[in-house]
């Protein structure tokens, strides 16, 4: 069942220098959750029913595709607002890759019990637009980021570029430091990272490289498209040393009705990745 409502905005503020921006809010109402769901949420975090976002309808627009929110991270939070898998994301200090609109990363801060969310993409239209986003979610300060309450987990936006990242950057996010050269008014230290989110991020092997050594957990949601794309980002896995596994579906079946309604029609599938030697 699609819940998710379409409202034309003006371009925001935060935008300056996009060519022509069309931009909408989007709103996107969870499934409900189940009473076991309810009883693991760290209080009002798992209360929030809805996020809001800020979208680009164009499908690319200055380099990047990232302006707008794509089936596998819709799907990502169908199969994570599932019992079974409600607790992959509860009560952990999240790391979320090519955040996009952020919708996964303001959910897990929302609606599914993350203690914290760091979210990170590459591209400065991006970023301001997810920090609008934020704003949109939370009482955020000028730069996106929310301090931590007894109703609100703290969230933090930073720029994370796989292509040119050293390899302390991913250490320094991964222990819950600030990244090098951010300003004052950023959230001074999160907890280490207990999980790491991502949709579609299979189409850049390079990832795979970072995650070489890391005693850490992954989650990555890919649409069912080029099954060469997804066969090379698996071998990249297997090169760094990592194992990988189908941890479901979503939806469940081809059959299945899903949650929220996209043009793109698809099956993702949900993988978890453990960062540990496959040896």
């Amino acid at each position: 069942m699609s819940l998710h409502l379409d409202y034309m905005a003006t371009p925001s503020s935060g935008l300056d220098g996009a060519s022509e921006p069309s931009l909408c809010f989007k709103t996107y109402l969870f499934p409900r959750l189940s009473d076991r769901s309810l009883a693991l949420g760290n209080g009002s975090a798992t209360k929030s029913e809805w996020i809001t976002l800020q979208e680009d309808a164009a499908v690319i627009r200055n380099g990047t595709t990232g302006l707008r929110t794509w089936p596998a991270s819709l799907r990502l939070m169908e199969f994570l607002s599932e019992a079974e898998n409600f607790s992959l994301v509860c009560g952990k200090s999240v790391l979320e890759l090519g955040t996009g609109t952020g919708a996964v990363g303001l959910a897990c801060a929302k609606r599914f019990g993350a203690s914290s969310v760091t979210m990170t993409d590459s591209h400065e239209l991006v970023l301001r637009l997810v920090r609008d986003n934020v704003h949109i979610n939370f009482d955020a300060g000028e730069n996106g980021d929310v301090e931590g309450t007894w109703d609100n987990p703290p969230v933090r936006v930073t720029k994370l570029d796989w292509e040119e990242a050293e390899d302390g950057e991913f250490r320094r996010l991964m222990r819950g430091d600030p990244p090098a050269g951010d300003g004052e008014g950023n959230v001074d230290l999160s907890p280490p990272i207990d999980v790491i989110i991502g949709a579609d991020l299979v189409f850049n092997p390079l990832l795979a490289a970072h995650f070489e050594g890391r005693q850490l957990y992954a989650i990555m949601a890919v649409m069912e498209r080029v099954e060469s794309t997804q066969e090379l980002f698996r071998e990249s896995l297997e090169a760094a040393g990592l194992r990988s596994e189908l941890l479901g579906t979503s939806p469940s079946s081809p059959s299945t009705e899903p949650w929220f309604r996209h043009e793109e029609v698809g099956v993702a599938s949900v993988l978890q990745i453990r960062l540990e030697s496959v040896g």
